[in-house]
This record gives C-alpha cells, sequence and structure tokens, in this order.
C-alpha cells in the first residue's frame, strides 16, 4: 500500500520507505485549548473485534501535534491528557513494528501503558477533560475543548453510533459507549455560554468505525448539533474507517544494480509495517502543507488556519489516501469523512500559521 515512496542510502544499508515526512513547526492554536485524546489498543475476547496499535498511533500523532500547537500559542494557553494503552510485542501483527516508533518517525513522543482503556476510565477522563476546560476559560475568558476517540466502533441496532471500550462485549450494547453520550457532556459545557457567545467552543473527533452490529436496525440517528460545536466523524453509518499501512523496506543492495537483489549471495532484505488510521496521518500532512504552502518569511504577519479551511484540507489528503487502498478497491467499499459545524463558525480560526522569526524566538525563551 504504498502511497508515498522515498528512499534514503545509509552507511550500509539502502532504505524504502512510503512514510511520508510531514513536518509541523510554526504552528500555533488560535484559542486555549483543554484536550483528550484517547486510544483503545487492546481489547478482551468478548468484544468481538481484534486489537490493534492503529488506535494507539492515533491518539499519539493527535496528541502530539495539538500539544506542539499548543506550546507554540504561548505558556499556558494548552493542557493535555492522553489516555492510550500499548500492545505487547507478542501482540503485534507479523512484521509489525513498535507503534511508539510511528510515532517518533512522525515527529513526536508520546506513549502509552498495559492499563487497558475501560469504560470507567474514558468517562472519568471526559469528566476531567471537561474540568480543564472550565479552568481554562475562567483563566482566559475563552477556551476550546478538544476531544479525539480512537477505537473500534458499531452502528447499534437503535440506529445510534457507538465506539467500544477496551471491556465492551460485543452482543451487550450496555457495555458500549455511545457518540452521543460524547457529544452531551460535550454540550453541557458550551451550554454555559451567555446567550450569542462563543468563548467556549469545542472540536470532537470520532475515528472509529460504525459497522452495523445486532439485530433489526432502525433508521442512523443524527447526533445533535450546538453552537461552538464542530463534530467530526471519520466514517458514515455502517461504513469501516480504513487503516493505512506504513512499511519500510530494508536491503543491503540498491535494486538494479548489478544482479537481481533476490540471488545476490547473502543478500539481506526485511520489511516492517505498522497500521494506522487514515484520519491522523491526513491531520498531520495537511497541516504539513499549509504550512509549506504560506511559507512565511521572518516577520510577516500571522495567518490563520480556519475550521473550514482545515477540515476540506484533511478531507482531500484522506480521501486521497483512501482512493489508493487495494482492498477498498477491490471490494467497492467508501468511507466519507464527514464535518458539522454551524455555517457561521465554519471561518473560526483553529490554528496560526506564525512567522519563523516568532517561531524561533518563542522556542528560545
Amino acid at each position: 500500500m504504498h502511497y508515498e515512496h522515498t528512499e534514503t542510502v545509509g552507511p550500509a544499508p539502502y532504505v524504502y520507505s512510503n512514510m511520508p515526512e510531514c513536518r509541523i513547526r510554526g504552528l500555533a492554536l488560535s484559542t486555549p485549548t483543554a484536550a483528550l485524546f484517547i486510544g483503545v489498543s487492546g481489547y478482551g475476547a468478548n468484544a468481538g473485534v481484534f486489537s490493534t496499535p492503529a488506535h494507539f498511533i492515533g491518539a499519539n500523532l493527535f496528541a502530539g501535534l495539538f500539544g506542539r500547537a499548543g506550546d507554540e500559542a504561548g505558556p499556558q494557553m494548552y493542557s493535555g491528557t492522553t489516555i492510550t494503552d500499548i500492545l505487547p510485542v507478542n501482540q503485534l501483527p507479523e512484521g509489525g513494528t513498535d507503534p511508539m516508533n510511528v510515532v517518533r518517525v512522525m515527529g513526536f513522543g508520546g506513549g502509552g501503558t498495559g492499563e487497558p482503556v475501560r469504560r470507567a476510565r474514558i468517562q472519568q477522563a471526559l469528566s476531567d477533560a471537561i474540568a480543564s476546560a472550565e479552568r481554562t476559560y475562567e483563566k482566559h475568558g475563552r477556551a476550546q475543548l478538544v476531544v479525539y476517540i480512537a477505537a473500534h466502533g458499531f452502528l447499534g441496532p437503535d440506529g445510534q453510533p457507538y465506539f467500544l471500550p477496551a471491556d465492551a462485549v460485543a452482543d451487550d450494547i450496555a457495555t458500549w459507549m455511545s457518540y452521543r453520550a460524547v457529544v452531551e457532556a460535550v454540550q453541557a459545557f458550551l451550554g454555559r455560554n451567555p446567550q450569542g457567545s462563543l468563548d467556549r467552543t469545542a472540536v470532537v473527533i470520532f475515528d472509529t468505525c460504525q459497522n452495523r452490529h445486532g439485530g433489526a436496525q432502525m433508521k442512523p440517528v443524527k447526533l445533535p448539533s450546538s453552537p461552538g460545536l464542530t463534530l467530526v466523524q471519520s466514517a458514515a453509518p455502517g461504513q469501516y474507517a480504513w487503516h493505512w499501512t506504513g512499511m519500510n523496506t530494508i536491503t543491503n543492495q540498491q535494486p538494479g544494480f548489478g544482479l537481481d537483489p533476490l540471488h545476490e549471495p547473502g543478500f539481506k532484505m526485511r520489511t516492517i509495517s505498522a497500521t494506522m488510521s487514515v484520519l491522523p496521518l491526513a491531520n498531520q500532512c495537511s497541516l504539513s502543507d499549509a504550512l509549506k504552502a504560506r511559507d512565511l518569511k521572518p516577520g510577516a504577519a500571522d495567518q490563520a488556519i480556519t475550521v473550514q479551511d482545515w477540515f476540506a484540507a484533511v478531507k482531500s489528503k484522506a480521501d486521497a489516501y483512501l482512493a489508493q487502498i487495494p482492498e477498498m478497491k477491490a471490494l467497492g467499499r467508501s468511507q466519507e469523512i464527514s464535518v458539522t459545524v454551524p455555517q457561521s463558525e465554519a471561518a473560526r480560526p483553529l490554528f496560526v500559521v506564525k512567522s519563523p522569526q516568532v517561531a524561533d524566538d518563542r522556542a528560545a525563551k
């Protein structure tokens, strides 16, 4: 599944990779922010789904990007929590690399624990994030709450979308967690705004499947919207959220030189791979493209990236990746990434591109 290709010649081996280089520097959040990033990688046997490092990677990529943008915004402008578990090496797919290596390759730190991301842990973390966002508002007079969730998901027999915590049971809907419950908790935070005010805003991202599961299916239920809320879903009702595969192939001879490498005495080749959700990769690479396109000179005025511009770029990049997944083509499947945001708020700044001089000065302090 090669979407981009780079070649690196080191002291001994040759490395062929489809991992894009998407550096992020000089990108700041436009609003004081409290954030929560959840990645559920490990599941019990009763969940009816497979464990995957993709959700760990997704949560850490989003956390890394928003954390760095928060640092660029200035002191006390950002607080973030990442709740993830990391699969033991013996549970990784054959040929799989340590998912933490993938996060590092993309330019971030991060981490996770062996503790399962259970329902109670998620509920507490969401409550804590909302409380943190309210403290941010009290300090700055405005605040943005960001919630990102990467997990397996079902479309329930009641037409509601759900995501699965680590302790979910496939045939017990009471053990699933509904999108609606998260959205309504966030709306309660937004509901504290005075009439007509948008001093509190929120971005909620559900990076999960919405595969149909259970008995008779009702018509999919539309999630509630409200002023101040930007809601992103990586799949439409009934759809699978496809995974992208990043691969590095390491050889000791440059292909096309001398004998066929497969027949070269002593030839060694090793391929390592990692699966990840398309949305986090598209988010990072589209923002990297935006930084390159603006190419601000030292001392230039800052430029905003609005909610509308951000999502349009992310969707375009994600669609380009999805179009090249062989399994999707073979099965004739699709994946519709969507955003719900009040039209009057689409031009709200989400990020700010800082000039190199400003960014460098801040980094030096």
